[in-house]
């Protein structure tokens, strides 16, 4: 599929954070993630999602903030300090918006065992064939973020109890919603990292 370009070597150089995040899920077929890569490659439309224009925004912006450092370093960290605000400001009205939609879709549920900006894993009742592909609501509390993209199963494997631990594979989220998923993996990897000096200190 167009726009499938996921190596196994690029998905270990992941950071992978082990860390529960709420989890919304429900199978995709191929014909709806193609009509979501061909909207995304032509760029935001007037109905595109609020994430679809925000990543367009963002991919424009990045070489302007380049340009505009190379004359004027502190312009540019002002203007990237304002893409922050923005972002985190975006991730709460997200976030907000799937709290009120919360079980009023036919999805599944669960919470992820780890996450990275390349994919999580969770445990499911049911397996999930390898090579499908899922449509995936993050919910993350802490920060009040939310995101949604389409995963594609990595793996799956039976574990004790009778659940299955499920691997998934983000090759089609946009630079935005990896820029959000990034800074949310760094700022609990760094909190996770100050939590264990203090109990060993």
């Amino acid at each position: 599929m167009a726009g499938d370009n996921y190596p196994n070597d690029e998905r270990r150089n992941y950071y992978r954070l082990e860390d529960r995040v709420y989890l919304e899920f429900r199978r995709a077929g191929e014909e709806e993630v193609s009509r979501y890569l061909r909207q995304r490659d032509e760029g935001p439309q007037p109905v595109s999602g609020a994430s679809q224009q925000l990543d367009y925004l963002s991919r424009q912006m990045t070489p302007l903030i380049a340009s505009i450092r190379a004359e004027s370093p502190a312009i540019a960290q002002y203007l990237e300090h304002l893409d922050r605000k923005v972002d985190i400001v975006a991730g709460m009205v997200f976030f907000d918006r799937f709290n009120e939609e919360m079980g009023r879709h036919a999805l599944q549920t669960s919470n992820t065992l780890d996450i990275s900006e390349g994919g999580i894993s969770f445990l499911a009742t049911e397996p999930l064939t390898v090579g499908s592909h899922l449509f995936c609501r993050l919910i993350i509390a802490g920060p009040q973020m939310g995101l949604e993209t389409f995963g594609k199963v990595v793996h799956c494997e039976a574990v004790e109890g009778g659940d299955h631990r499920i691997g998934v594979g983000f090759p089609y989220i946009n630079d935005y919603q990896r820029k959000l998923l990034s800074r949310y993996i760094f700022d609990r990897q760094r909190e996770q990292l100050r939590q264990r000096q203090e109990s060993t200190g």
